[in-house]
């Protein structure tokens, strides 16, 4: 039987995101000097967890469960999520990965049948059949990242090419970890530094991913 629960413990862990959905420029890093490759382009298959009115992103990406926590949300459109190795969690899954999904979805299905699933599969067949307005959408993807330092801090960026549901493209800039109010504040400046420089057109959608299953939610 696979070993239940947390991967990994780890302290919980804030970071910004600011992410775009449409068709990207050319050449989307111009505006930018000292971009490198951090990351070779990688193809990714996630099941994304989606329910009206749940702010957590949740998928399941090689067969474990990750939450990603929402923390606020500024007025140009900055993210702020709690992201990190103890809010991972492998099949079956235990008590606490339960009580964190049921609080985070308001699932009303029981604990106890949730904790009988032994693997991603059966889990998500069995939300399919309990919670009819959950959605589980399948999100095929192509991304890569770059690597960039402002003023001191550590910046990704990430570029995805997203090939279905739909077709379409995403940018999304990412600050390190901060571990205190006075570094979100300084991290969030430098990534809206970083998006200024990127000169983005405005027809390009601002959301996270959420947001993004929602739009297709709406059609």
């Amino acid at each position: 039987m696979p070993k239940t629960g947390i991967i990994i413990p780890a302290s919980p862990e804030r970071h910004w995101e600011w992410r775009v959905f449409g068709r990207l420029p050319a050449q989307p890093l111009a505006g930018l000097e000292g971009a490198a490759p951090a990351k070779p382009k990688k193809e990714l298959v996630d099941r994304y967890l989606w329910r009206p009115q749940c702010p957590a992103n949740i998928k399941i990406r090689k067969g474990a469960l990750k939450i990603k926590e929402l923390v606020r949300v500024t007025r140009d459109g900055f993210e702020l999520w709690i992201e990190s190795r103890d809010l991972k969690f492998t099949f079956p899954l235990d008590r606490q990965a339960i009580d964190k999904l049921r609080e985070s979805m308001h699932l009303t299905t029981p604990p106890q049948v949730l904790a009988g699933c032994a693997a991603a599969p059966e889990f998500l067949r069995t939300l399919r059949q309990l919670e009819p307005d959950l959605r589980v959408v399948k999100v095929r993807k192509q991304r890569e990242h770059f690597k960039l330092a402002v003023d001191g801090v550590r910046v990704s960026i990430e570029l995805a090419q997203i090939d279905s549901p739909l077709q379409v493209e995403s940018l999304c800039i990412e600050s390190e970890a901060a571990c205190d109010q006075e570094q979100e504040v300084r991290f969030l400046k430098a990534l809206r530094h970083v998006k200024d420089r990127l000169r983005l057109p405005s027809t390009l959608q601002v959301m996270g991913y959420t947001g993004f299953l929602g739009s297709l939610e709406r059609g």
